[in-house]
């Protein structure tokens, strides 16, 4: 991209105006917030598409990955919108250890409902039973509610119990 200055779509602040068009012909006008080379993106402050005609503006922050763009022009300074860059604010690190630690224990649950090495009939018969009650796999078995276990191939004779109501109620939705 060339040195900024006001021919080439300079704001002013040292930041460059940029267009960046896509292969799925989605274009992006703003200002280049950021640029990382080793990772292959670009980042574009644009007016937001919420209310671009309001008296605040309100931006949004575009990653654009540099290997989707197809082409970029730097539009005359006075073609492009006044707008300085937003200022990056401090990040909160106990906030977002808390998110991603959140993040991954939700992640961990949803692996823990899919059944390795297991037909998608297992897996659908699973899916089924677990949005009314609680479920778990112990390898190719289900098991609902730790009181009844369904083994493979899933069928009503397949399901064991000590508690004969759990398993009758079982039994129904395996049918």
């Amino acid at each position: 991209m060339p040195a900024a200055g006001t021919a080439n779509g300079s704001t002013g602040n040292g930041s460059a105006a940029a267009r960046a068009a896509s292969p799925q012909a989605k274009i992006a006008e703003g200002r280049v917030f950021a640029y990382d080379k080793a990772n292959g993106f670009v980042v574009l402050q644009c007016i937001s598409n919420d209310n671009p005609n309001a008296a605040t503006k309100k931006f949004d922050l575009r990653i654009i990955n540099t290997c989707t763009i197809t082409s970029v022009s730097i539009p005359a300074a006075s073609s492009t919108p006044a707008m300085d860059l937003i200022p990056v604010s401090a990040i909160n690190w106990e906030t977002s250890a808390h998110r991603e630690a959140a993040n991954i224990r939700l992640m961990e649950t949803k692996l823990a409902k899919i059944g390795v090495g297991v037909g998608r009939d297992a897996q659908d018969l699973f899916d089924a039973l677990s949005k009314t009650m609680e479920c778990r796999w112990a390898d190719s078995s289900i098991v609902v509610m730790d009181r009844v276990i369904i083994s493979p191939p899933y069928r009503p004779e397949n399901c064991k119990s000590n508690d004969q109501s759990a398993l009758q109620r079982i039994k129904l939705v395996v049918c």
